[in-house]
This record gives structure tokens, C-alpha cells and sequence, in this order.
């Protein structure tokens, strides 16, 4: 730090201990700075040397000790400067080294090295300063300079401003004051924006320039230079080459994935059938057509959470009672009041498993015998499928009587009746008589017994090949049994 002292070399060597030391601000982080200590400095101007005391001075924010030089202590050291500025000019300009030009200038070589290594560690800041000198110089700046200092225009370099003489050149040691408050300013401002900046982000084209820049400079300079290490900028580089040769983006795409409605078929197998295994799974799907390897049904049942065969859960409600409903019939009557206001009786039975409706009789005086011979031709005409039947379940009407049910029986079904005044304990056989209603007796005045007839007839036709229900994946009842899976093509 200079301390802008008006004092000569007599007169403040005489002050001291007694001189007035100011409060400057540090400039680090602009905080005023205290004093410290103080040590004593012999200082030789034309020919004769005087003691002084240099004030030493902290700063309570960073911890940095400053010395306050006063203006004559810099105006010696540049008159001091001339051999400094020659020896750094030699060797910088190649004309020789530097025992050759610490021998041409009369000081030691150590003393010379010495220069030219903090000239190269500062080289940034003088730099700047010399930057500022220029601007400050403008037109002038090209102006010759008197003999015998220097011929030629004058070039801002660090030997030709060291060579100059202060008392001479007044004006060019305030320029190069001022030259070194803007290098002062210039550290301050990064070191404000390093404190408000923790972590800078690059950008791919900073990368791409910084690393560029490193093959220009050696690498004993990055430090100096970049504002990263030497590690990161040749990881950058790194990146920029693997970048470059990296063809994944060229490669054609592996084999195609499973369709998604083969995913769905697999795992609606798997459900559906506890006992089969993977392998097993995979045969149903090869004759079914879709050739599919079995680890890739492995790993779609294990996708979807569903373990091997011996390890999965027992069925569900809904699988339980799908199972079961294929052997279950239920019957029950459904009245039908013609346009003379006359009953007609119309039995009614439906198969749990696939839904499909039969019309065992119509009648107007539903009695034991009549009811009796309805199961007789039903049986008839279930066929074979009546093996299949294990149970029929009636409410407690008088029209169901033991001879109805001696008929059943014989054919190895079992007859369950439900409770009294619960209709939902025949729920499906409720729900097609409600069916029946909705969507063909309200809408239609029947005259007589055989319109009766051929209108349930025609409509349990369609019913039973038509019509989808929800409860069988919005298949018609025939269907139910022999449907096969609609696979969705690729």
C-alpha cells in the first residue's frame, strides 16, 4: 500500500515513531484497516541514506498486513528500477541470459533471477496496469521520448516504464500510480464476484474454447490462466473425443419388443390357470400361433408380479366362483299379462357359466305336472351338456314341486332353494327376468300365448348369439366356450 505522503526524506525521517499513520481501507474487501507494528527501513536517495519507520497495518476482515510506503519510497524504487527493467528486457527479448545480463547491469545473478521469476508470476497484473497507462497516455503515447533515456517510439513494456527517471518524468510515475490502482480495483472486483459466485457453470462452449486454449499455453501455466485445473480441462478433452467417436446414435435398434397385446394374453393365462408355469404358458401361446421364447415369458409373469407356479396365492373369489359357475342352472317363472288382462306363465332357465337363456315352456295354469314335464324337455334338449350341470337353484314357489325335483335329481344335479323373499340368492336368474322386461315385454302388448311364444323365441335367439354381456368380456354366450383370444397384429 502507498501512503500518499507530501513529506520529504529528512522530514519524515526525522518524525519517526511520531508519525501519523491514516486508516486506508484494505484492498481486499474495503474494510479500514488498524495499526499494528512497524519496522525500520534505511533508505539511500543521491548519495545519502536516512532511517525511516514503516507503519504496518491489518486488516480485521481478511487478516492481511499491509505496509504503508509513503510516495517517495515508490519514486526511489523507480529510480532503482533502470537495471531491473534492463535485465527483464534481455532475457524476455532473447538477446541473452540472465548471468549474461545481471553481469551487463553490475548485480549478482541469483538477484537477477530472482526479477525475471516475479516479473513471470505477476505478469498478469503488470499487464493491466500497463493497459491503464496507455489508455491514460492516449494520443501521446506515440510520442518519441528525449535522449539520453530512450530513442524510439515509446513501447509499454516493463523494462522501458522501469527505466524511466521520476524526477525527470513527473508525470509518468502519477500515470504509473494510477496504472497500479486500477490493477488494485481489477483484483478487488474478482475477488467480490468469487465471493458471490461459489461454483461457476461452463457451458459446452466454454469447454470447447478453454480446452481449445490449452494447446496454446504450456502446462506449467494453466494455473495461471484457467479458472480450472489441469485435470479438468483434460477431462474436457477427454469428453470432446469420446463425443466425437461415439456412433451409438448410428446404431440400428435390437430386436422389436413384445407386443402389448401378447403381454396381456400371457398374463391372463398365468391368472387364469395358477398351476402352469412359465414353460407351460409358452406351449399354449405356440399353438395358439405367437412363437415366443419362454424366458420372455418368464420375465413378463415376473414383471408383472406374478411368481412361479408353486409360489402363487390360491385363486380368487371371482376365479373360485367362475369355476363353480359353470355348473350351476337356475330356473324360475316370469308372468306376462296379455292385452285382455289374461296371465300367461313363462319358465325360464339360464346357465351361470355362459350366460345362455332356454325357454322351457309357456303356460297358463303352471301346476306340478306341467312343471314336471317342462324338466323332462329341458333335460332333453341340454344333451350332453346336462352331464356338466352339478346344481339348480329355484325359489319356493308351489309350482316346483318333488316330482320337478325327482327329475333333476336323477340326472345328478343337486336342487338348492333359496330363502324365503331373497331374490338376490338367485341373482342372475332375477336379472335376465328383469332383462326381459326392460328390453321386450314393456315395450310390446302381447295378444296371446303363441305371440308370447315367438316373441321369446326371437329375442333369446339374439340373446344368446347377439347380444355381449359385461361378464363375459363383451362376448355373446356362444361364444363363452369356444372363443379364442383376439390378438391385436403387430
Amino acid at each position: 500500500m502507498v501512503w500518499p505522503c507530501p513529506l520529504t526524506v529528512d522530514a519524515y525521517a526525522s518524525m519517526g515513531r511520531a508519525v501519523v499513520v491514516p486508516r486506508p481501507e484494505c484492498p481486499s474487501c474495503l474494510v479500514p484497516v488498524v495499526f499494528w507494528s512497524g519496522y525500520w527501513r534505511h533508505v539511500r536517495r543521491q548519495e545519502r541514506e536516512r532511517k525511516i519507520f514503516i507503519p504496518r497495518v491489518r486488516c480485521g476482515a481478511c487478516g492481511v498486513s499491509h505496509a504503508l510506503l509513503p510516495a517517495f519510497v515508490l519514486a526511489r524504487r523507480l529510480d532503482a528500477a533502470e537495471p531491473v527493467g534492463a535485465v527483464i528486457g534481455q532475457v524476455a527479448g532473447g538477446e541473452c541470459g540472465v548471468r549474461r545480463a545481471a553481469a551487463a547491469a553490475g548485480v549478482p545473478h541469483t538477484t537477477a533471477r530472482g526479477w525475471v521469476r516475479r516479473f513471470t508470476a505477476r505478469a498478469g497484473e503488470l499487464a493491466v496496469s500497463f493497459s491503464a497507462l496507455a489508455v491514460e497516455l492516449g494520443g501521446e503515447a506515440a510520442r518519441p521520448l528525449p535522449d539520453p533515456l530512450r530513442s524510439g517510439p515509446v513501447r509499454f513494456r516493463a523494462g522501458d516504464l522501469a527505466a524511466q527517471d521520476c524526477d525527470l518524468m513527473p508525470q509518468y510515475q502519477d500515470l504509473y500510480v494510477l496504472g497500479g490502482i486500477a490493477a488494485g480495483e481489477q483484483r478487488h472486483e474478482n475477488a467480490v464476484l468469487r465471493r458471490q459466485i461459489s461454483r461457476v457453470c461452463y457451458q459446452p462452449g466454454d469447454r470447447l474454447w478453454l480446452s481449445a486454449l490449452s494447446r496454446l499455453v504450456p502446462r506449467r501455466r494453466w494455473a495461471e490462466v484457467f479458472a480450472v485445473t489441469p485435470a479438468t480441462l483434460l477431462a474436457w478433452h477427454r469428453r470432446l473425443v469420446t463425443r466425437k467417436w461415439d456412433y451409438t446414435s448410428h446404431r440400428r435398434p435390437g430386436r422389436p419388443s413384445t407386443a402389448a397385446s401378447i403381454r396381456k394374453l400371457v398374463i391372463r393365462i398365468a391368472t387364469e390357470n395358477p398351476t402352469w408355469g412359465h414353460r407351460r404358458v409358452q406351449g399354449e401361446l405356440v399353438k395358439l400361433g405367437h412363437p415366443i421364447a419362454s424366458s420372455t415369458v418368464w420375465q413378463i409373469l415376473h414383471d408383472a408380479g406374478i411368481g412361479p407356479a408353486s409360489r402363487r396365492t390360491g385363486p380368487t373369489w371371482k376365479q373360485f366362483l367362475t369355476a363353480q359357475a359353470r355348473g350351476i342352472i337356475a330356473a324360475d317363472f316370469v308372468h306376462v299379462d296379455t292385452v285382455l288382462l289374461r296371465r300367461i306363465y313363462a319358465l325360464i332357465v339360464i346357465e351361470h357359466g355362459t350366460r345362455r337363456v332356454r325357454l322351457a315352456g309357456i303356460t297358463t295354469h303352471p301346476d306340478g305336472a306341467w312343471t314336471t314335464q317342462a324338466a323332462l324337455n329341458f333335460l332333453i334338449d341340454l344333451g350332453q351338456r346336462a352331464a356338466s350341470a352339478k346344481f339348480l337353484i329355484r325359489d319356493r314357489a308351489g309350482q316346483f314341486t318333488s316330482s320337478f325335483d325327482a327329475v333333476f335329481t336323477a340326472g345328478g344335479i343337486r336342487i338348492l332353494a333359496s330363502p324365503p323373499q331373497a331374490p338376490r340368492a338367485n341373482a342372475i336368474c332375477e336379472r335376465i327376468i328383469g332383462t326381459l322386461r326392460r328390453e321386450l315385454l314393456d315395450r310390446t302388448l302381447i295378444v296371446s300365448e303363441h305371440h308370447l311364444r315367438r316373441a321369446l323365441t326371437e329375442y333369446l335367439r339374439h340373446y344368446n348369439a347377439a347380444r355381449p354381456h359385461r361378464s363375459l368380456g363383451q362376448l355373446t354366450p356362444a361364444q363363452a366356450d369356444t372363443r379364442t383370444p383376439d390378438i391385436a397384429a403387430r
